[in-house]
């Protein structure tokens, strides 16, 4: 099976993510949550949730915004033919309030939903006795539906509208019988409202975790991309490397593939071969441990030096270091960098 990414067609010394871009933190912070049911999510902060759930409910703010210009400019028009102009001037201004709102509405949508809240209260005061209840189920229907809240902030609201439309409903209602009839209406519209939000809320929780493991495969693979990278880039020049890897990435059958031998003719180069004199005698006295840590310590200059006198390493045999200048990049000072390369070798291992 043959992964096709346009990524990997790219020269390797200029691919777009470098190594150690996608650290521990970020692979953490997208981090798979089996272990955490849906319900369990429903209850708690996500840092990462939070911003997804703001993106793509952002705009049913405006929906709310809109069905709330509507309900207020209805009472307007029953207040104004009622004669009622105290309330209709406030109405008035509460409307004009909203409609700006519409307009910046993507700004800041967790406070302007809380906005929205506080208008639909004073609407829900100043309507008629007998058009309190509808607009009670309505408004609360909105809470649970329009308003980009997670669940514990619109069940807030839903409350808050409750408990007004209550302290409503004992100054006009006398009668035990019709208040009853009142709360146990207005407790079916909150357990409908809830029904309603949990379904859809369950979706994009569910929607959301996918894609989080979708991209969390997606920088796993990147990240372990880049260590291999720089383990060929170790053993083999980077124009090798990446002609490599494009012939896998042809389809080629593995045969063919294996087979093929990766020959670049280059004339006018240098190269380097270079030989610690004494390292016999260093074998011999110095521990395993010690005489690996020097050579790897050793080598690691040499690799920055090569890099600085622009060669290419090539091989590294026991004590033998093997660069080449001119490759890949052609050069006309090829000889003086071999030169400048030896002389920084030498002062190195003294």
């Amino acid at each position: 099976m043959t992964v096709k990414d346009s990524s990997i067609l790219e020269p390797l010394h200029s691919q777009r993510w470098k190594c150690g871009e996608f650290d521990d933190e970020i692979l953490d912070m997208v981090e798979s949550s089996e272990v955490e049911s849906i319900a369990f999510q429903l209850c708690h902060s996500d840092t990462l949730y939070n911003d997804y759930f703001k993106n793509m409910n952002a705009g049913r703010l405006k929906s709310a915004l809109t069905c709330l210009v509507l309900l207020c400019a209805f009472e307007m028009i029953i207040h104004a033919i009622s004669g009622d102009w105290l309330k209709f001037a406030a109405l008035n201004v509460i409307n004009v309030l909203l409609l700006l709102l519409i307009f910046v509405w993507e700004k800041q949508p967790l406070i302007l939903s809380w906005i929205v809240v506080a208008a639909s209260a004073i609407i829900l005061c100043f309507a008629p006795v007998a058009l309190s209840s509808s607009m009670t189920l309505l408004t609360l229907f909105l809470c649970y539906t329009l308003l980009p809240l997670q669940l514990k902030p619109s069940a807030l609201a839903a409350i808050i509208i409750t408990l007004l439309a209550l302290i409503i409903q004992i100054f006009h209602y006398a009668k035990p019988r019709e208040l009853i009839a009142e709360v146990l209406l207005l407790l079916a519209m909150n357990i409908s409202g809830i029904f309603v939000y949990y379904p859809t809320e369950l979706i994009q929780r569910r929607t959301f975790r996918e894609t989080r493991k979708c991209v969390e495969r997606r920088i796993r693979l990147v990240h372990d991309n880049q260590k291999q990278e720089l383990i060929l880039l170790s053993v083999l020049p980077k124009h090798i490397a990446h002609e490599m890897k494009r012939d896998f990435e042809v389809g080629h059958d593995d045969e063919h593939t294996f087979r093929k031998i990766h020959i670049q003719k280059n004339e006018n180069i240098s190269i380097l071969f270079a030989d610690i004199c004494g390292f016999t005698n260093l074998a011999s006295m110095c521990k395993a441990e010690d005489l690996v840590k020097t050579l790897n310590e050793l080598f690691a200059r040499f690799d920055k030096q090569a890099l600085e006198n622009h060669c290419e390493k090539i091989k590294i045999l026991g004590d033998c270091y093997y660069c080449v200048c001119g490759i890949p990049d052609k050069r006309t000072d090829h000889a003086v960098c071999a030169v400048s390369m030896g002389l920084d070798m030498i002062h190195t291992i003294k």
